[in-house]
């Protein structure tokens, strides 16, 4: 994320005309501007403290992606069974002495073999969606600011009518 804080509205684009001169150019005449730029202030923090969570988030999502990704275990690539018994010469020998045997669990590990390749990719993809959605987010914030700045630059080059004062009867 590029902001820490919205940046200020301005209201400023170009050199604004010295106090009593009109603008260069006649603006066009138009309806009164009601914006409130508090409101889109808040938005605005709304926002940028949303995207601040989505941001962090990510970072952590993306973190277990990697791992997983990298793994070349993660998905049971390598799998073992363990199998606890007696066999019949632990039997003679040491009585009652538990044996534990390790092995590979061919079926899990041909499967994993099989599903790794084709929902790592996948994996990257969605991680990739997420982060395109909170890109989208930011640009909106973005544009957000962008409609506030060119209010605020409308209502600095307004025209104002002279007013002529009405006598009281």
């Amino acid at each position: 994320m590029q902001w820490d804080a919205p940046p200020p509205f301005i209201g400023t684009a170009g050199t604004k005309p010295a106090p009593g001169a009109a603008p260069a150019a006649a603006p066009n005449p138009h309806s009164a501007l009601m914006v409130n730029l508090g409101t889109i202030r808040s938005a605005e923090e709304t926002m940028l403290t949303a995207n601040r969570t989505m941001v962090d988030a990510y970072n952590a999502l993306h973190e277990q992606v990697k791992v997983v990704v990298a793994s070349p275990m993660f998905w049971g690539q390598e799998a073992t069974t363990t199998t606890t018994g007696r066999s019949a010469a632990t039997i003679v020998s040491q009585g009652d002495h538990i044996d534990t045997w390790v092995a590979e669990n061919k079926p899990i590990r041909e499967a994993a073999a099989k599903f790794a390749p084709i929902i790592n990719p996948e994996l990257t993809h969605a991680l990739r969606q997420v982060a395109d959605a909170i890109e989208i987010s930011g640009a909106y914030m973005g544009r957000l600011n962008t409609a506030g700045q060119a209010y605020a630059i409308a209502d600095f080059s307004s025209i104002m009518p002279a007013i002529t004062p009405t006598p009281k009867a």
